[in-house]
């Protein structure tokens, strides 16, 4: 039976660590893709003009624009 090598952290780090990085910023835009109705609370196409230029903060995250949407469901959607 061969015995295996084990790959010191650092080594391993060094080899796949471009990998890893990338891999975990694919699936965390796939998360947000699949999971954005459930990560957002308002629509991205929802117009409310008496919210418009909000700064962020309270119920807007991301404030919003100047026809009222909420810049972080447009981001997650988008």
């Amino acid at each position: 039976m061969e015995k295996r090598k084990h790959m010191k952290f650092g080594t391993f780090i060094r080899k796949y660590g471009k990998v890893i990085i990338g891999g975990t910023i694919i699936g965390l835009v796939i998360f947000c893709a699949v999971f954005a109705p459930l990560i957002t609370s308002f629509p991205p196409d929802k117009v409310d003009v008496s919210q418009a230029k909000l700064l962020p903060g309270g119920e807007h995250i991301l404030g919003t624009d100047t026809y009222g949407r909420d810049l972080f469901s447009v981001v997650v959607y988008g």
